[in-house]
């Protein structure tokens, strides 16, 4: 593998691990080595596997994993990238035509006698406003962009970010299917690989990706603790929808839970992919009436002028 691979970092990090197996380790010892490069999931799947006899099966399993999740971002970010480029299009313009356009204007204007309107007035005054206070504006912005950051690294900063995440307007929904979609093939996953329980919701509590799941699912491992059954536990945490505890309820009954809750996240997946298109099709809609709004608005500071200066000239 590291003959063949062509990222000189990883092909250095297959060497390392190489070099610990011949000096005795485990394969599961020797990742745990490169915590940035294969997670605790990865690293506690593979010791299942190593302990069961069912590395092969195990690795698998983290290849279909990785692959859905990297399936399901690229069609997250597939569905965002129309908007960034019309927004970043639409602030391009605006600068444009306050910077360049709407000055030449004003003096021309000025120069006739001619009354300016009133959208050419606010896009003068924003041009002004630019002019004698960018270097402010743009060293707070850089001040309020650091403070954000840092800010939302911080436990509580992070907790309020991933709660907005799910309780947004539109997005919240796509978002909490995303993160229950992954709890559940995240769990269902260590389940089959034969990891007990407990390791299986703490591996998949670190895993989840979002804080305020994160939460609720420690107070979940700490019930499941002390004796209560997981489907109780995930009922009465109170955030998880009633279709995730009544299949978790099914799967204990039966005792095919990894089974059960692959399913679930089949489900997730393709209620995800539905929300995205759903998604699409409204954030379209609403660029669409933004970009109309703001051409509008263009139109009648650079137009406007004009007629008034024909007025001018004719009298």
């Amino acid at each position: 593998m590291a003959k063949q691979t062509e990222n000189d970092r990883l092909r250095d990090i297959l060497l390392g691990i190489s070099d610990d197996i011949e000096g005795g380790s485990d394969l599961s010892n020797a990742m745990s080595q490169y915590p940035n490069v294969f997670s605790s999931l990865y690293v506690n799947m593979v010791r299942a596997g190593e302990a069961s006899g069912q590395l092969e099966a195990t690795l698998n399993r983290i290849a279909a994993l990785q692959e859905c999740e990297l399936e399901t971002r690229e069609r997250v970010k597939a569905a965002t990238r129309y908007p960034k480029l019309v927004i970043g299009a639409l602030i391009a313009a605006f600068f444009v035509v306050v910077y360049f356009v709407i000055p030449t204007f004003a003096r021309v204007f000025g120069e006739m006698g001619a009354d300016l309107p009133l959208p050419t007035r606010i896009m003068i005054g924003l041009n002004d406003y630019i002019q004698k206070y960018w270097v402010h504006s743009l060293v707070g912005l850089a001040i309020l962009v650091v403070s954000l950051i840092w800010w939302v690294r911080t436990p509580p900063g992070r907790y309020w970010l991933d709660w907005m995440k799910v309780h947004v307007p539109v997005l919240g929904s796509l978002m909490s299917k995303f993160v229950l979609s992954r709890f559940s093939r995240i769990f269902a996953t260590l389940n089959a690989s034969g990891l007990p329980i407990m390791q299986t919701l703490q591996i998949s509590t670190e895993t989840i990706g979002n804080v305020y799941y994160a939460r609720s699912l420690r107070k979940v491992t700490e019930k499941v603790k002390r004796g209560e059954n997981l489907s109780d536990s995930l009922a009465r945490a109170g955030i998880f929808p009633p279709l995730l505890h009544h299949m978790v309820t099914v799967g204990e009954t039966t005792g095919k839970l990894d089974e059960v809750l692959g399913k679930v996240s089949d489900y997730y997946d393709q209620d995800v992919e539905y929300a995205i298109k759903r998604f699409t099709t409204l954030i379209e809609s609403v660029l669409l009436a933004l970009l109309a709004t703001f051409v509008f608005f263009f139109a009648l500071s650079v137009f406007l002028p004009v007629f008034n200066l024909a007025r001018v000239l004719i009298r």
